[in-house]
């Protein structure tokens, strides 16, 4: 009897795994290169603003939201928000009042307006950030568990092939030890017919004189 084994992998391609990192996880940050990237997209919306401000009028933060969303999505919550209080105090001094006026109540309602939208906007980004990086942990772990199960399969596939050539050993051997048997078996019964022929009295006796065997003719 021969044992067969099928077997089938169920690897997840390394390909496959790096690609899912790279598009899941985010490349990690200094606190410096975070506060870094706000103020310098709060600068280059000012300068946009600047540039543009005749045709702005009243919507002059509508080029700072770009800033406010890129910083919340590669800084995160704290320096969108820096972004946002800047945006506010830029567009004051060199947009809304260069010469030093006092502020009106629309003013103050438009930058209430903009932190309280730029703040849910920030805290919902911050919140879908989180989500991802739940998400790379999540798929990690699962490439762990894919990589520990594959190492598992192999190791029983392993010892599924040595029990395997084992049993068949062991039936060779088992063949082996039936040929000699009957190979002894049938020179006994030769022998024995040999021996048997013989018309003349016939003893074999072992080294201490006992008697081994004793023909027909001997006997009688």
């Amino acid at each position: 009897m021969t044992l067969s084994i099928g077997q089938q992998s169920s690897r997840t391609p390394t390909a496959d795994r790096s690609s899912i990192r790279q598009l899941t996880q985010q490349p990690r940050r200094s606190v410096v290169a975070r506060y870094a990237i706000a103020i310098a997209l709060t600068l280059a919306s000012l300068g946009m603003t600047l540039l543009l401000q005749p045709f702005l009028q009243r919507t002059v933060f509508v080029l700072f939201w770009p800033a406010v969303i890129g910083a919340a999505w590669l800084s995160g919550f704290r320096p969108a928000m820096l972004v946002a209080a800047l945006s506010v105090a830029l567009v004051d001094y060199f947009v809304l009042r260069p010469s030093g006026a006092n502020w009106d109540i629309v003013e103050l309602v438009q930058f209430a307006t903009f932190l309280g939208a730029a703040a849910l906007t920030s805290w919902a980004m911050t919140i879908v950030e989180s989500a991802r990086s739940s998400a790379a942990e999540a798929a990690e772990d699962n490439a762990r568990l894919a990589r520990l199960l594959d190492q598992q399969s192999e190791e029983l596939s392993h010892q599924l092939e040595e029990a395997q050539a084992m049993q068949e050993e062991l039936e060779q051997s088992a063949e082996e030890l039936a040929e000699r048997t009957a190979e002894a078996e049938t020179a006994e019964r030769f022998s024995r017919g040999v021996l048997e022929s013989i018309s003349d009295p016939f003893v074999v006796q072992d080294g201490e004189w006992r008697f081994r065997y004793v023909n027909a003719a001997a006997a009688a």
